[in-house]
């Protein structure tokens, strides 16, 4: 038995992946069955809120990106500024933590 996914915004139940849209919000990841999502969220844009749902295809390709700039970056820069590579951990974060929370306890 997997663990059933909330939706933040109506608090039911989302039964299968086509239904789940992962966002951030103040550096949280979460839930919202795709009607929710267009209806409350797709127009907001801010700093701290994505617009970007995380378990989609654009958002897929920017975590490739990240991480080829982070080991790129980690290679090649000098001394002090390799930390910065970090920074781009944050993409590559967020889709990991959705899959691992949420997407793999649901249907397909």
């Amino acid at each position: 038995m997997s663990k059933p996914v909330i939706c933040d915004h109506c608090h039911t139940i989302i039964k299968s992946k086509d239904e789940l849209v992962t966002s951030v919000s103040l550096f949280e990841v979460l839930a919202y069955h795709e009607h929710c999502y267009i209806k409350e969220l797709k127009g907001v844009q801010a700093f701290y809120v994505s617009r970007t749902p995380i378990n989609g295809f654009s958002y897929n390709l920017s975590v490739g990106i990240s991480i080829i700039f982070a080991i790129g970056w980690g290679l090649f820069a000098d001394g002090q500024t390799k930390w910065l590579a970090f920074l781009v951990i944050f993409p590559i974060y967020f889709r990991l933590y959705s899959y691992f929370v949420y997407e793999r306890h649901l249907a397909k």
